[in-house]
């Protein structure tokens, strides 16, 4: 009986611990304008985030936000990489989980036009802060590319660990690794890996209606093996890779992304 007892407070503790810490915001306000050279979808976005980072204070994860702003509202398509290599990023006690766009009003204003945006999101609380001996090295990405060059890069971690690539273009994104014929995404720590394994990684050049674009590959380096799952629908999303990657544990995981021109 004694032997029970122990060993479900050892559960308790273990399920207590180990679970997310999760905090509902109902109603969080973004404000922008449109004036100059901003555009509506610039506006929008512009309004959209300053909800997000609403919503962070709201959940009482303001002390890291209000030194590190100009580096949270440029979490915009098109400019993640600024996100993601801050290393502001790493010292964040918690991040948007999931949001709802509640509503979006726009109003003719003086001096030009208002957009408000209310927004509902889940924002999952860190208990921990990352791990500065996990350290990556990765070599070979270039800052340009012609449309029909291979990408090729090496690198090598600290730590056992697994990886997940994302690539991220101006019209989509996908999963460039693991992959159907590179499977195996365990890295061996201290090894040096040569991309691609067994495979082709062609640049591309996705919108037909240009001759240039900026595209970006993130690198999601975790402890343990969270494979990517979509979530929000069976089409695959942006929001998805931002809510997966803030749903694990600073201590569990290293982000590194590269910024790369393409053109014909």
């Amino acid at each position: 009986m004694k032997n029970l007892i122990c060993l479900v407070l050892f559960l308790f503790c273990f399920i207590s611990f180990s679970q997310e810490i999760i905090i509902d915001v109902k109603q969080a306000q973004g404000i922008s304008y449109i004036s100059g050279n901003t555009t509506l979808t610039e506006a929008k976005e512009q309004a959209l985030n300053e909800a997000k980072l609403n919503a962070l204070r709201k959940a009482n994860i303001s002390e890291e936000i209000n030194s590190n702003e100009t580096f949270l509202t440029s979490e915009i398509d098109g400019s993640h990489q600024d996100f993601y290599t801050s290393d502001f990023y790493s010292n964040f006690k918690g991040a948007i989980k999931s949001f709802e766009i509640i509503s979006e009003t726009i109003t003719a204003v003086e001096p030009g036009i208002r957009i408000e945006t209310i927004i509902s999101a889940k924002v999952i609380k860190y208990k921990t802060v990352e791990d500065p001996s996990f350290k990556i090295d990765i070599e070979g990405i270039k800052g340009s590319y012609i449309a029909g060059d291979s990408l090729e890069f090496k690198l090598i971690s600290s730590n056992n660990c697994f990886l997940t690539i994302f690539w991220i273009d101006q019209l989509d994104s996908g999963i460039l690794f693991p992959n159907e014929r590179e499977s195996n995404s365990e890295l061996i720590s201290n090894k040096t890996y040569i991309f691609p394994t067994d495979n082709t990684y062609e640049i591309t050049l996705q919108d037909s209606n240009t001759n240039k674009e900026t595209n970006r590959l993130l690198f999601v380096f975790t402890k343990n093996q969270i494979p990517f799952v979509n979530t929000s629908s069976s089409i695959f999303n942006k929001k998805d890779i931002f809510s997966w990657i803030n749903s694990i544990e600073p201590s569990e995981r290293k982000i590194r992304s590269f910024s790369y021109l393409v053109t014909n």
